[in-house]
């Protein structure tokens, strides 16, 4: 593996000094359009599903003190107490978990990413927002795409919801992988021809 740095406050990442995409990137074509959403309330959205990822990791490492759970936050983590406990693995042994929040990268595609967690045969997704079922399987094909694909793991999203109960869906979408290698090729192909753009107005 090349010099791979995970840069979450820029989100610029870079192999060997180059700056690469993230799966976020590549769909982004695809991804919902917030552009008209309230600024006040997108953020306030972008920090609650942040601090709930944060509350999981907690939560998975039996560290999580449920006094400092944000009020918002109290039902869906309840709802994940109730998924992970009662319900995914209810009948099974808890499975052992290989990475949480983890980024890797993709040497050969020249991409990365950071799922939310990765075990021996899943990967997972926590969306605090309505399950997307043009762009979620693009991302989970993306995420496979960096991790070993032995044992062949299923791709799992998991939508919590501020009020309500929680919903368990299969992303593993035919033809996905197809499709998010050529977004990735059209990722490369804007930027050579946005660089181009750019050299000739410097002209």
């Amino acid at each position: 593996m090349g010099e791979f740095i995970y840069n979450e406050e820029t989100r610029i990442h870079t192999l060997n000094k180059k700056v690469i995409p993230s799966v976020s990137n590549i769909v982004e074509p695809l991804s919902m359009d917030y552009s008209k959403a309230h600024p006040g309330k997108l953020e306030r959205k972008r920090d609650l599903g942040t601090a709930f990822h944060e509350c999981i990791e907690l939560f998975l490492n039996d560290d999580l003190d449920e006094d400092s759970i944000d009020e918002d936050l109290v039902i869906p983590m309840r709802q994940f107490g109730e998924f992970w406990e009662h319900d995914e693995f209810a009948d099974v042994p808890t499975p052992t978990i290989i990475a949480i929040e983890q980024p890797f990268c993709n040497e050969k595609l020249k991409y990365c990413g950071k799922p939310d967690m990765v075990t021996e045969d899943t990967i997972y997704d926590w969306k605090l927002r309505p399950y997307d079922p043009i762009c979620d399987p693009l991302r989970m094909a993306g995420y496979a795409g960096l991790i070993s694909d032995f044992p062949p793991k299923r791709k799992v999203v998991v939508e919590f919801s501020l009020d309500a109960g929680y919903r368990v869906y299969d992303a593993d979408k035919k033809q996905s992988v197809a499709m998010f290698r050529t977004l990735l090729k059209w990722y490369w192909k804007k930027q050579e021809f946005d660089n181009l753009l750019n050299q000739w107005r410097k002209q």
